[in-house]
């Protein structure tokens, strides 16, 4: 008998024999552990605690699931951030952020614009000090994301 853990659900399962343990959610597919016999898993805190196995290995096997699923997250928030400036929002994810640190180095002068597309697509000729002010608030928040809530032992 094999019981495992779907972290997805909060379900304890048990078959009779497994070679794999699939999940149909791509998200969770990797987080299904086997449990052997007198091993439980449970949700503390929105962290897996496995128990009834060694200390280190259990905590080995929590923090790597909390902290995947944490990136997940903290991706999706990064995906989302904003930046409004002179009144206008702006897309600041990291794809953006790279295209608006190219622009800043190519634009040869303060004076000169660039057409720039913001998040309504409306379009605005932006100078090299407003990419730089959008860049810096846009890299500012990520920053802010990036180790906010990560799991630790």
């Amino acid at each position: 008998m094999i019981r495992y853990y779907d972290t997805l659900t909060h379900t304890e399962t048990s078959v009779e024999s497994a070679t794999t343990i699939e999940s149909t959610d791509a998200r969770v597919s990797d987080f299904f552990h086997p449990l052997a016999e007198g091993m439980k898993l449970t949700i503390v805190n929105d962290l897996p605690v496995i128990e009834a196995i060694p200390t280190v290995e259990a905590d080995a096997i929590a923090l790597s699931i909390a902290t995947t699923l944490w990136k997940e997250d903290r991706q999706a928030l990064v995906n989302a951030i904003e930046v409004t400036h002179n009144t206008v929002v702006y897309q600041g994810d990291e794809e953006s952020q790279n295209r608006m640190g190219r622009v800043i180095i190519a634009l040869p002068d303060d004076t000169t614009t660039v057409p720039w597309t913001a998040k309504d697509n409306s379009v605005h000729n932006l100078t090299k000090l407003d990419m730089q002010a959008i860049l810096l608030d846009a890299g500012s928040q990520q920053s802010a994301l990036w180790n906010t809530g990560r799991p630790v032992l």
